[in-house]
Protein backbone atom coordinates (compact mmCIF):
# COMPACT_ATOMS: atom_id res chain seq x y z
CA UNK A 1 0.00 0.00 0.00
CA UNK A 2 2.92 2.30 1.11
CA UNK A 3 4.33 1.49 -2.40
CA UNK A 4 1.39 2.39 -4.31
CA UNK A 5 0.49 5.60 -2.94
CA UNK A 6 4.11 7.34 -2.96
CA UNK A 7 4.17 6.44 -6.80
CA UNK A 8 0.38 7.88 -7.09
CA UNK A 9 1.90 10.71 -5.58
CA UNK A 10 4.85 11.38 -7.90
CA UNK A 11 3.20 10.47 -10.35
CA UNK A 12 0.06 12.93 -9.78
CA UNK A 13 2.45 15.82 -8.77
CA UNK A 14 4.53 15.33 -12.31
CA UNK A 15 1.27 15.31 -14.41
CA UNK A 16 -0.10 18.24 -12.26
CA UNK A 17 2.43 20.22 -10.90
CA UNK A 18 0.13 22.87 -9.96
CA UNK A 19 -2.96 20.09 -7.70
CA UNK A 20 -3.54 20.44 -4.49
CA UNK A 21 -2.92 17.02 -3.20
CA UNK A 22 -4.41 16.57 0.76
CA UNK A 23 -4.39 13.13 2.73
CA UNK A 24 -6.89 12.44 5.08
CA UNK A 25 -7.52 9.38 7.65
CA UNK A 26 -10.40 8.79 10.07
CA UNK A 27 -7.89 8.78 13.52
CA UNK A 28 -4.83 10.74 14.05
CA UNK A 29 -2.87 7.78 14.95
CA UNK A 30 -3.96 6.26 11.35
CA UNK A 31 -3.10 10.17 9.36
CA UNK A 32 0.30 10.10 11.02
CA UNK A 33 1.18 7.11 9.89
CA UNK A 34 0.19 7.80 6.20
CA UNK A 35 2.30 11.15 6.58
CA UNK A 36 5.23 8.64 7.59
CA UNK A 37 4.81 6.06 4.97
CA UNK A 38 4.36 8.51 2.00
CA UNK A 39 6.73 11.71 3.16
CA UNK A 40 3.94 13.94 3.40
CA UNK A 41 3.81 15.74 5.95
CA UNK A 42 0.39 17.59 5.82
CA UNK A 43 -1.93 14.78 6.45
CA UNK A 44 -4.60 15.14 9.40
CA UNK A 45 -7.72 13.99 10.59
CA UNK A 46 -11.23 13.88 8.80
CA UNK A 47 -12.36 15.56 11.55
CA UNK A 48 -10.01 18.21 11.74
CA UNK A 49 -10.14 19.16 8.15
CA UNK A 50 -13.76 19.11 7.75
CA UNK A 51 -14.33 21.58 11.05
CA UNK A 52 -15.86 18.56 12.86
CA UNK A 53 -15.76 17.75 16.84
CA UNK A 54 -13.94 14.33 17.81
CA UNK A 55 -16.65 11.89 17.13
CA UNK A 56 -16.26 11.38 21.01
CA UNK A 57 -18.33 14.69 21.39
CA UNK A 58 -21.44 15.92 20.06
CA UNK A 59 -21.06 16.69 16.35
CA UNK A 60 -21.00 20.10 15.64
CA UNK A 61 -20.53 21.55 12.23
CA UNK A 62 -18.77 24.50 10.82
CA UNK A 63 -21.17 25.68 8.33
CA UNK A 64 -18.58 28.66 7.39
CA UNK A 65 -16.36 26.16 5.83
CA UNK A 66 -15.82 26.18 2.45
CA UNK A 67 -15.78 23.13 0.29
CA UNK A 68 -12.34 21.39 0.16
CA UNK A 69 -9.74 22.83 -2.20
CA UNK A 70 -7.68 20.00 -2.99
CA UNK A 71 -7.45 18.95 -6.53
CA UNK A 72 -6.45 14.76 -5.28
CA UNK A 73 -8.03 13.65 -1.79
CA UNK A 74 -6.46 10.10 -0.23
CA UNK A 75 -8.06 8.98 2.30
CA UNK A 76 -6.45 5.88 4.46
CA UNK A 77 -8.56 3.24 6.22
CA UNK A 78 -11.74 3.97 4.57
CA UNK A 79 -13.46 0.95 6.71
CA UNK A 80 -12.94 3.16 10.18
CA UNK A 81 -15.63 5.80 8.29
CA UNK A 82 -19.62 5.94 9.06
CA UNK A 83 -22.60 7.21 7.43
CA UNK A 84 -22.15 10.22 9.01
CA UNK A 85 -18.58 11.13 8.28
CA UNK A 86 -18.56 9.87 5.15
CA UNK A 87 -21.48 12.47 3.56
CA UNK A 88 -19.50 15.14 5.89
CA UNK A 89 -16.79 14.33 3.62
CA UNK A 90 -18.39 13.32 0.53
CA UNK A 91 -20.62 16.98 0.75
CA UNK A 92 -17.06 19.50 0.99
CA UNK A 93 -15.15 17.84 -2.24
CA UNK A 94 -15.40 19.85 -5.02
CA UNK A 95 -16.95 18.24 -8.51
CA UNK A 96 -13.78 18.36 -10.38
CA UNK A 97 -11.73 16.56 -7.63
CA UNK A 98 -9.93 12.99 -7.72
CA UNK A 99 -10.99 10.85 -4.69
CA UNK A 100 -8.89 7.80 -3.81
CA UNK A 101 -10.16 5.91 -0.91
CA UNK A 102 -7.72 3.20 0.99
CA UNK A 103 -8.78 0.57 3.10
CA UNK A 104 -9.24 -2.87 3.99
CA UNK A 105 -12.51 -4.42 3.49
CA UNK A 106 -12.22 -7.39 5.53
CA UNK A 107 -11.19 -5.20 8.55
CA UNK A 108 -13.44 -4.20 11.46
CA UNK A 109 -16.56 -1.99 9.83
CA UNK A 110 -16.89 1.46 11.79
CA UNK A 111 -18.07 1.61 15.49
CA UNK A 112 -20.76 4.27 13.60
CA UNK A 113 -23.28 3.35 11.65
CA UNK A 114 -22.57 1.81 8.36
CA UNK A 115 -20.37 -0.64 6.51
CA UNK A 116 -19.68 2.60 4.10
CA UNK A 117 -16.67 1.22 2.42
CA UNK A 118 -17.50 -2.22 1.81
CA UNK A 119 -20.76 -0.84 -0.01
CA UNK A 120 -18.65 1.28 -2.42
CA UNK A 121 -16.22 -1.30 -3.39
CA UNK A 122 -19.53 -4.09 -4.15
CA UNK A 123 -21.71 -1.62 -5.57
CA UNK A 124 -20.29 -2.48 -8.96
CA UNK A 125 -19.94 1.62 -9.73
CA UNK A 126 -16.71 2.09 -9.01
CA UNK A 127 -12.98 1.71 -10.34
CA UNK A 128 -11.69 -0.64 -7.77
CA UNK A 129 -8.07 -2.01 -7.62
CA UNK A 130 -7.53 -5.04 -4.97
CA UNK A 131 -4.05 -5.43 -3.12
CA UNK A 132 -3.91 -9.27 -2.82
CA UNK A 133 -0.33 -9.66 -2.36
CA UNK A 134 1.05 -9.82 1.60
CA UNK A 135 4.42 -8.54 2.41
CA UNK A 136 3.64 -7.52 5.92
CA UNK A 137 3.99 -11.64 6.75
CA UNK A 138 6.97 -13.54 4.97
CA UNK A 139 6.26 -15.57 1.68
CA UNK A 140 5.20 -18.96 3.36
CA UNK A 141 3.72 -17.26 6.74
CA UNK A 142 0.85 -19.16 8.05
CA UNK A 143 -0.74 -16.00 9.25
CA UNK A 144 -1.74 -14.79 6.12
CA UNK A 145 -2.75 -18.40 5.01
CA UNK A 146 -5.10 -18.54 8.19
CA UNK A 147 -6.60 -14.74 7.32
CA UNK A 148 -7.54 -16.02 3.84
CA UNK A 149 -9.09 -19.25 5.49
CA UNK A 150 -10.71 -17.55 8.11
CA UNK A 151 -12.37 -15.11 5.14
CA UNK A 152 -13.60 -18.29 3.69
CA UNK A 153 -15.61 -19.33 6.79
CA UNK A 154 -13.23 -22.06 7.41
CA UNK A 155 -11.82 -23.78 10.68
CA UNK A 156 -8.66 -26.00 9.60
CA UNK A 157 -6.26 -23.49 10.03
CA UNK A 158 -2.51 -24.62 10.13
CA UNK A 159 0.55 -23.97 12.94
CA UNK A 160 3.50 -22.95 12.55
CA UNK A 161 6.00 -21.13 14.10
CA UNK A 162 3.83 -18.19 13.43
CA UNK A 163 0.64 -19.04 14.64
CA UNK A 164 -0.07 -20.94 17.77
CA UNK A 165 -3.17 -22.26 19.28
CA UNK A 166 -3.26 -23.20 23.13
CA UNK A 167 -6.39 -24.92 24.48
CA UNK A 168 -7.70 -24.32 27.54
CA UNK A 169 -11.00 -24.81 29.71
CA UNK A 170 -12.56 -21.44 30.20
CA UNK A 171 -11.87 -17.61 30.23
CA UNK A 172 -10.28 -17.97 33.66
CA UNK A 173 -7.25 -20.18 32.48
CA UNK A 174 -7.07 -18.76 29.23
CA UNK A 175 -6.68 -15.20 30.94
CA UNK A 176 -3.77 -16.99 33.15
CA UNK A 177 -2.34 -18.48 29.92
CA UNK A 178 -2.38 -15.30 28.04
CA UNK A 179 -0.83 -13.79 31.44
CA UNK A 180 2.17 -16.10 31.34
CA UNK A 181 2.87 -15.44 27.47
CA UNK A 182 3.14 -12.08 27.94
CA UNK A 183 5.56 -11.95 30.57
CA UNK A 184 7.51 -14.25 28.50
CA UNK A 185 7.43 -12.52 25.42
CA UNK A 186 8.28 -8.94 26.88
CA UNK A 187 11.74 -10.51 27.81
CA UNK A 188 12.45 -11.34 24.40
CA UNK A 189 10.86 -8.53 22.23
CA UNK A 190 10.18 -5.54 24.73
CA UNK A 191 7.20 -3.66 25.53
CA UNK A 192 6.46 -1.91 22.35
CA UNK A 193 6.55 -5.01 20.41
CA UNK A 194 3.82 -7.37 22.43
CA UNK A 195 0.28 -6.86 22.55
CA UNK A 196 -2.49 -8.57 23.98
CA UNK A 197 -5.41 -8.37 22.32
CA UNK A 198 -9.25 -8.91 23.59
CA UNK A 199 -12.90 -8.79 21.76
CA UNK A 200 -14.34 -7.30 24.98
CA UNK A 201 -13.15 -4.62 27.52
CA UNK A 202 -15.65 -6.49 29.88
CA UNK A 203 -17.43 -10.19 29.87
CA UNK A 204 -15.09 -12.34 31.60
CA UNK A 205 -11.73 -12.76 33.56
CA UNK A 206 -10.26 -12.35 29.30
CA UNK A 207 -11.57 -9.12 28.86
CA UNK A 208 -9.18 -5.88 28.87
CA UNK A 209 -9.88 -4.76 32.29
CA UNK A 210 -9.67 -7.90 34.27
CA UNK A 211 -6.50 -8.26 32.53
CA UNK A 212 -5.14 -4.89 33.13
CA UNK A 213 -5.75 -5.34 35.75
CA UNK A 214 -4.53 -8.44 37.57
CA UNK A 215 -1.24 -8.14 35.04
CA UNK A 216 -0.06 -4.31 36.27
CA UNK A 217 1.92 -6.02 38.81
CA UNK A 218 3.25 -8.77 36.93
CA UNK A 219 5.12 -6.39 34.05
CA UNK A 220 5.57 -3.40 36.38
CA UNK A 221 5.64 -3.92 40.14
CA UNK A 222 5.98 -1.31 42.89
CA UNK A 223 9.15 -0.98 44.18
CA UNK A 224 10.88 2.00 46.57
CA UNK A 225 10.89 5.14 44.62
CA UNK A 226 8.17 4.04 42.11
CA UNK A 227 5.57 6.60 42.35
CA UNK A 228 2.07 6.22 41.35
CA UNK A 229 -1.18 7.73 41.08
CA UNK A 230 -4.74 6.34 42.64
CA UNK A 231 -7.22 7.37 40.31
CA UNK A 232 -11.10 5.99 41.76
CA UNK A 233 -10.22 2.20 41.16
CA UNK A 234 -7.13 2.48 39.15
CA UNK A 235 -3.45 2.28 40.01
CA UNK A 236 -1.55 4.26 37.08
CA UNK A 237 2.37 3.34 38.18
CA UNK A 238 5.80 5.23 36.31
CA UNK A 239 6.45 2.44 33.53
CA UNK A 240 3.04 1.51 32.74
CA UNK A 241 1.94 1.09 29.25
CA UNK A 242 -1.28 3.17 28.67
CA UNK A 243 -3.39 4.24 25.71
CA UNK A 244 -5.28 7.58 24.55
CA UNK A 245 -9.17 7.38 24.79
CA UNK A 246 -10.25 10.44 23.30
CA UNK A 247 -9.18 12.63 20.53
CA UNK A 248 -7.24 16.08 21.74
CA UNK A 249 -4.79 18.66 20.30
CA UNK A 250 -1.40 16.67 21.44
CA UNK A 251 -2.71 12.82 21.39
CA UNK A 252 -5.40 10.60 19.09
CA UNK A 253 -7.69 8.25 20.21
CA UNK A 254 -5.92 5.17 20.37
CA UNK A 255 -2.53 6.44 20.88
CA UNK A 256 -0.15 4.36 22.80
CA UNK A 257 2.76 5.15 25.14
CA UNK A 258 4.76 4.93 28.14
CA UNK A 259 4.02 6.82 31.60
CA UNK A 260 7.51 8.04 32.49
CA UNK A 261 7.05 10.26 35.30
CA UNK A 262 4.63 11.21 38.24
CA UNK A 263 5.32 14.53 39.20
CA UNK A 264 3.21 17.69 41.13
CA UNK A 265 3.07 21.04 39.74
CA UNK A 266 3.99 24.18 41.46
CA UNK A 267 0.74 24.01 43.92
CA UNK A 268 1.45 20.47 44.42
CA UNK A 269 -1.18 19.55 42.00
CA UNK A 270 -0.01 15.61 41.05
CA UNK A 271 0.85 15.64 36.90
CA UNK A 272 1.55 12.59 34.70
CA UNK A 273 4.06 12.69 31.69
CA UNK A 274 3.26 10.06 28.72
CA UNK A 275 5.63 9.72 25.79
CA UNK A 276 4.46 8.60 22.66
CA UNK A 277 6.66 6.29 20.18
CA UNK A 278 6.87 9.14 18.12
CA UNK A 279 8.58 11.13 20.40
CA UNK A 280 5.85 13.51 22.02
CA UNK A 281 5.93 14.00 25.54
CA UNK A 282 2.78 15.13 26.68
CA UNK A 283 1.90 16.28 30.34
CA UNK A 284 -1.42 15.03 32.27
CA UNK A 285 -3.30 17.14 35.06
CA UNK A 286 -5.13 14.81 37.31
CA UNK A 287 -8.27 15.89 35.89
CA UNK A 288 -7.18 14.55 32.23
CA UNK A 289 -6.20 11.02 33.60
CA UNK A 290 -10.32 9.78 32.58
CA UNK A 291 -8.33 10.17 28.88
CA UNK A 292 -5.91 7.38 29.90
CA UNK A 293 -6.40 3.80 30.43
CA UNK A 294 -4.09 0.69 31.05
CA UNK A 295 -2.67 -1.24 27.67
CA UNK A 296 -1.03 -4.54 28.82
CA UNK A 297 -4.10 -5.39 26.96
CA UNK A 298 -6.77 -3.61 24.04
CA UNK A 299 -9.26 -4.28 22.32
CA UNK A 300 -9.25 -5.33 18.79
CA UNK A 301 -11.37 -2.28 17.70
CA UNK A 302 -8.62 0.02 19.71
CA UNK A 303 -5.68 -2.23 17.34
CA UNK A 304 -6.77 -1.48 13.98
CA UNK A 305 -3.76 0.09 12.68
CA UNK A 306 -0.73 -0.97 14.52
CA UNK A 307 1.21 -3.21 14.04
CA UNK A 308 3.78 -5.33 16.58
CA UNK A 309 5.90 -8.23 16.25
CA UNK A 310 3.69 -10.48 18.47
CA UNK A 311 0.03 -10.68 19.39
CA UNK A 312 -1.76 -12.86 22.58
CA UNK A 313 -5.45 -13.36 22.05
CA UNK A 314 -7.72 -14.82 24.19
CA UNK A 315 -10.58 -17.11 22.09
CA UNK A 316 -13.31 -18.21 24.31
CA UNK A 317 -16.94 -19.05 24.30
CA UNK A 318 -17.81 -15.88 26.20
CA UNK A 319 -16.95 -13.93 23.12
CA UNK A 320 -18.62 -15.94 20.40
CA UNK A 321 -20.62 -12.39 19.09
CA UNK A 322 -17.70 -11.54 18.27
Amino acid sequence: KTTVLKTILEVYRRLHPQGEIALMAPTGRASRRMAESTGVDKAKTLHSILGLASEEDEIKRNNTQEPLSADLIIVDEFSMVDMHLAYEFFSKVKPSARVLLVGDIHQLPSVGAGEVFRQLILCGKIPVTTLDLVYRQGKNSTIAINAKLMQQGRTDLIEGEDFQMIACKGAEEAAQIVKELYVKELAVHGMDQVQILSPYKVRSAAGVIEINRTIQDLVNPPISGKKELHIHDHIFREGDKVLQNKNTEVASNGDMGILTEISEDEDSNPLARIVFPDGRSVLYEIDQMDMVEHANAITIHKSQGNECQVVIIPWVWAFYKM
